[in-house]
């Protein structure tokens, strides 16, 4: 859910810095032509990715829970 809404707010504060940089009299020129938003393969793959990435890391830490009592798992805390 993490990737996700930083992925919108991404694209909308892209979006946002797109449209201002376009309205620009000065920086138009420059900025013609350039597309913003990232490819259709992106954004299934680097949130897929996330998630699989944040699965594999959280499983080490999670085995080592179920192996420990409450009171054990809380002495470092």
């Amino acid at each position: 859910m993490a990737a996700l809404l930083g992925m919108a707010l991404g694209e909308a504060r892209g979006g946002g810095t797109d449209a201002l940089l376009r309205g620009s009299a000065d920086l138009a020129p420059y900025v013609k032509g350039w597309l913003l938003l990232p490819s259709a393969g992106a954004l299934f793959l680097v949130p897929g990715l996330t998630v699989l990435l944040l699965t594999a890391v959280s499983v080490v830490p999670a085995r080592g829970a179920t192996r420990k009592s409450p009171t054990e798992a809380m002495k470092g805390w």
